[in-house]
């Protein structure tokens, strides 16, 4: 999928994000509940790739205390909304596989991002060059489970690393690996409408550049209603997976 099209539905969800986003908030929790076991360090510089509304940067605030967070985004309009959180924050747009640790921060933090990257191995690389020894890269991202009932009715989806491949890319690149863990989070919905409306309100939908016609979105309806129906609705996966590693 291009960058212009993930910036795209992400700009186009800020409005509707962070109420809807009960699971990628959930994961943002974990992930600072994890950072904080693994001594991740109080009153740093921080920099966070993918920050989109700040869902996570609020919490780095609230656990961490940083000295500064230097927030970066794909979308531009994300800026207003993460300068205005706190005076500690900055806003740096682009492309956060093509951009280097950014001069001053000690250490790297990312909530539900880096499945977008095309090359994960090359940022987690990047990061690693940029970063002093003993500085922290903590971050969460989603395994080959993620959405499957889409990717399976759809046949289109990202492609997602495991656990154990992930790992071994921070090992590949110097990093000491303190804590990797994943989980399934299974969300209802009422109908397959009302779940094709969390995923535009979320912008995590974008597993397809073609435009779809009225007649295939009626048959995706029909099938997932058939394959993932409950008691009281349909169902969505989500495989979020979480890493803490400190460069050695």
């Amino acid at each position: 999928m291009k960058k212009l099209s993930i910036s795209q539905n992400f700009a186009g969800a800020f409005a509707t994000y962070d109420a809807n986003a009960t699971v990628q908030r959930k994961i943002a929790e974990e992930m600072v509940t994890q950072m904080r076991i693994s001594g991740f360090p109080d009153g740093a510089t921080i920099y966070e790739a993918g920050a989109g509304t700040g869902l996570l940067t609020r919490m780095l605030l609230r656990e961490f205390s940083p000295v500064r967070i230097v927030a970066n985004d794909l979308c531009a309009e994300a800026g207003p909304m993460l300068k205005s959180i706190s005076d500690r924050v900055e806003f740096l747009a682009g492309d956060a596989e093509r951009i280097a640790v950014p001069v001053g921060c000690e250490h790297v933090a990312s909530c539900s991002a880096i499945q977008w990257f095309f090359d994960v191995g090359a940022f987690l690389g990047n990061m690693a060059a940029g970063l002093r020894s003993g500085g922290y890269l903590a971050f969460s991202t989603f395994g080959p489970e993620n959405l499957f009932e889409i990717r399976k009715l759809a046949g289109a989806g990202l492609d997602y690393l495991t656990l154990k491949a992930h790992a071994t890319l921070l090992e590949r690149y110097g990093f000491e690996v303190l804590h990797s863990g994943e989980s399934l989070e299974v969300t209802r919905h009422q109908s397959v409408a009302g779940l094709l409306r969390h995923i535009r309100d979320t912008g995590t939908g974008g597993v397809s550049v073609e435009k779809w016609t009225a007649a295939r979105t009626r048959r995706f309806c029909r099938e997932y209603a058939e394959r993932f129906a409950h008691a009281s609705g349909v169902s969505l996966t989500y495989h979020p997976m979480y890493f803490v590693a400190r460069k050695g």
